[in-house]
């Protein structure tokens, strides 16, 4: 007999309060355990509890639908996967306002973001098991050419000339005073996935590792990954590597040009050889600004109540970090490969979905690649995505076999919102 659409609930759902939460890369923090997995269709799951097709569908749309008109969101798809199989595909709105094209879910082009660290995670974790990369060897084993900061940075005191550090004076600059590394300090593919390597952010008392504006929009720049490095190599830690948290797209840059040194291989073919093929993916891709893609969507902000095109510039340089783009079918399929072995073996999973603890002993609220979280009884693991033209979101339920994701060419769109209206439709408390 065919399994249903959607299955049976228990008792009838009231139509769910809509929840509105912010945004965040590491989602919801919960003890530094690893994820429990459950086997597909296995006793050990958690109920799931689907209505019947019609009222579902109805019950979803609906919370969609009424989001789109408090948010003021031109266009969106939701994906939703259970026991691997999509049971929920619908794309929302327009992929291009002006032009009145509709999202299409099989071919409307969504930038990832920073959905993209996933992937990174993903293809490292596949290096790891053939033996090409290590986790905690120090990265210039593979990047050679690859030269430790030789400064990490310390908080000044509000208007301090200089820091005092072990009986030793440090002038302030800007609030803070570069202090020497210690010499046993290491960046490793670990410390740089779990954002504890020290890396710099945007946002830093440094100034911008972005490459300059003149080398962007050119493909003649982007062969590679390292082109993108010039302005990050330069830069001190933000702490000494191990022991502090600092989320940062800039580490994930790094750790796709020790991949592509470590393969010899660059990272578009990476992403071909050990995500597309594997997961039978078609539109996974770099989302190359100078290149005429057709069916990419043309992307929106709010400013002053009003919705008007938001500017667009080329995320290829951090394509390990931030620079992907697909279908919202493509996005959803890729979620749902991660409820079996397809992408991770369950070693590679306790590997990527374990948080981390800094060397100060303190949870992060990350593993490698994914935030880690807990709603209500259920943990999840996933990312979220912010940039121009895009937010993301992706919440994978693994002991409910369930996955949700998100997609919107609306940057103020509240992501987090829909999926857990969703989850609250679908799960039980």
């Amino acid at each position: 007999m065919k399994k249903p659409f959607f299955y049976s609930l228990i008792s009838l759902l009231l139509f769910p309060k809509l929840v509105a939460a912010q945004d965040s890369p590491h989602l919801n923090r919960v003890t530094n355990q690893p994820v429990l997995l459950a086997q597909n269709n296995s006793s050990d799951s958690q109920p799931v509890h689907f209505k019947t097709k019609n009222q579902a569908y109805f019950e979803i749309d609906q919370i969609v639908r009424q989001l789109m008109i408090k948010q003021q969101i031109v266009g969106l798809a939701v994906g939703i996967v259970h026991n691997k199989e999509t049971v929920f595909l619908k794309g929302y709105g327009y992929a291009d306002l002006e032009a009145k094209i509709p999202v299409d879910v099989n071919q409307t082009l969504f930038r990832w973001a920073s959905l993209s660290k996933p992937v990174t995670a993903i293809i490292t974790a596949q290096l790891v098991k053939a033996g090409i990369v290590n986790w905690d060897f120090p990265i210039q084993t593979w990047f050679k050419t690859y030269q430790m900061p030789k400064f990490y940075l310390l908080d000044c005191a509000t208007n301090a000339q200089t820091s005092t550090l072990n009986d030793y004076r440090f002038p302030c600059d800007r609030g803070y005073t570069e202090v020497p590394l210690p010499p046993s300090s290491k960046i490793t593919l670990r410390t740089l996935l779990g954002h504890t390597a020290g890396i710099i952010g945007y946002n830093n008392p440094r100034g911008s590792a972005e490459p300059n504006t003149s080398y962007l929009d050119s493909q003649k720049n982007q062969s590679i990954l390292r082109w993108g490095l010039e302005n990050l190599l330069t830069k001190p830690l933000l702490a000494i590597p191990s022991r502090e948290y600092h989320y940062t797209t800039f580490g994930y840059n790094l750790a796709g040009v020790v991949l592509e040194e470590a393969s010899g291989q660059p990272y578009p073919q990476l992403l071909q050889t050990y995500i597309n093929n594997p997961a039978n993916l078609n539109t996974l891709q770099p989302d190359y600004q100078w290149e005429t893609i057709p069916n990419r969507v043309i992307g929106y902000r709010r400013e002053k109540g009003q919705i008007i095109q938001d500017r667009s510039t080329d995320v290829s340089w951090k394509m390990a970090g931030g620079g992907l783009m697909s279908t919202p079918k493509d996005l959803t399929t890729f979620c749902g490969a991660l409820m079996d072995n397809t992408l991770l073996d369950e070693r590679a999973k306790r590997t990527l979905w374990t948080e981390q603890i800094t060397s100060k002993g303190k949870t992060t609220g990350y593993g490698l690649g994914f935030g880690i979280g807990r709603w209500k009884n259920h943990v999840y693991i996933g990312h979220s995505g912010s940039q121009e033209n895009t937010k993301t979101r992706l919440e994978f339920y693994p002991k409910d076999n369930l996955c949700i994701v998100i997609m919107s060419n609306t940057n103020t769109t509240k992501t987090n919102s829909f999926v857990k209206a969703i989850a609250q439709t679908i799960l039980d408390p």
